[in-house]
């Protein structure tokens, strides 16, 4: 694959889908991400931190941000339904836990990887992996 232009400075001063979704394609050609979702959600940005012995998965919902500051925030964050993650992981989890409400996760964990369900995503959640190095 070859891409003319300087795509990461467009990525980096841009906030539209378009651009992300590009990106995306291209990165897994090259790499296995530590977290997928199945399906499209281009406003979806997912951030890894370590706290603790633990990781953290932020999801933020971009989807209704404005693109310019020529256009107005209508205030209104559509929420995603239903998303299946799939996750890297070195060893089975002993939790994973969406934070701030403190829900349990159920999933499967099987060669390397852990599959499950987030109910939805309205703004932003984290999602805490105990267990895991």
């Amino acid at each position: 694959m070859a891409c003319p232009g300087p795509i990461a400075s467009a990525y980096g001063n841009a906030t539209t889908p378009i651009i992300r979704s590009v990106v995306r394609r291209m990165l897994g050609l090259l790499y296995v991400p530590m977290v997928n979702l199945d399906g499209n959600y281009p406003a979806l940005e997912i951030v890894l931190r370590k706290k603790n012995g633990q990781m953290l998965v932020h999801l933020i919902n971009s989807e209704g941000a404005p693109v310019t500051s020529e256009f107005r925030h209508s205030g209104v964050v559509p929420c995603t339904g239903p998303i299946r993650l799939r996750m890297q992981l070195s060893a089975a989890p002993s939790k994973v836990v969406l934070e701030p409400d403190g829900i349990a996760l159920s999933g499967d964990y099987e060669a390397g990887e852990w599959r499950g369900l987030l109910p939805d995503l309205h703004v932003h959640a984290i999602i805490r992996i105990e267990g895991e190095a």
